[in-house]
């Protein structure tokens, strides 16, 4: 949560969406920089001084030989000397990365373009990193992602509110839909100059409030009813599991009968 503390503070207490935009298109660039520095060149730097400093992979090698007499490859042996991956913080990197996505749409809609563009600098750096800097991780099944589609899910709720918040409260989205509840007014700004500003009419402000909150609890109620309809599973691929389970029924069923035949005999 605290990688948004600072994107909620301008959004609703500054109530400044350039700022807003700014702010996230910084956190995009600068950390898909840090990524690529922390997850890859940095730790393959320290590899290879790890490597010219000290003659580790010598006597592991030397110890490996005399425990077994069968020749130890070299690629294998710098293969067990590499850091052991973490999927943790990948997984982690997403995350937040969605939550830039949904949390700020209203505000910075060029969001998922650009996180498009930091998705394939992050894809080649977790190549290199897989392949170069750690260890290749075991491979497990899993039904799915675990906890973090939990965590996705809560952030896509979340994010319905911040958005119909920042389309009412914060960005002047509603000012180009709404014109008639605002006005115009002359503001004195700090060096004496007066500036034309457009802010709520007298008796509006409940309007733009009802307004907000019918949006979001008609978003809560079409995106209910889009989770009811769809389901996880297509109805071609439920058929085509339960064929393969009958199949497999079927066969042991035959061999079952078959060896029972065979004994009987």
């Amino acid at each position: 949560f605290d990688c948004y503390v600072a994107l909620f503070y301008i959004a609703f207490y500054e109530l400044d969406p350039i700022a807003l935009r700014q702010e996230l298109f910084g956190l995009y660039t600068a950390d898909s920089i840090r990524r690529v520095l922390c997850e890859s060149v940095i730790p393959l730097v320290l590899q290879k001084v790890r490597k010219w400093t000290s003659h580790t992979a010598e006597k592991a090698k030397a110890a490996l030989r005399k425990k077994d007499d069968d020749f130890i490859d070299k690629e294998e042996l710098e293969e067990v000397m590499r850091d052991e991956y973490e999927s943790f913080d990948d997984y982690l990197e997403m995350v937040i990365e969605y939550g830039y996505i949904t949390l700020f749409a209203s505000a910075f809609p060029l969001a998922p373009l650009l996180s498009i563009v930091c998705n394939i600098i992050e894809l080649k750096s977790d190549m290199f990193k897989l392949a170069i800097v750690c260890r290749r991780p075991p491979a497990h099944r899993a039904r799915n992602i675990g906890i973090w589609r939990n965590i996705m899910i809560v952030i896509f709720v979340i994010s319905i509110v911040t958005n119909c918040f920042l389309f009412g409260f914060t960005t002047e989205q509603m000012m180009v839909w709404m014109p008639h509840w605002f006005k115009v007014e002359d503001e004195v700004q700090w060096d004496g100059t007066i500036e034309k500003d457009q802010v709520l009419a007298k008796g509006k402000g409940r309007y733009v409030v009802m307004l907000v909150f019918a949006l979001e609890h008609i978003l809560f109620f079409v995106c209910g009813l889009i989770w009811v309809m769809i389901p996880s599973e297509p109805g071609w691929v439920r058929i085509e599991i339960a064929k393969q389970e009958h199949e497999k029924e079927e066969a042991l069923r035959a061999r079952t009968l078959r060896v029972f035949g065979k004994e009987l005999k």
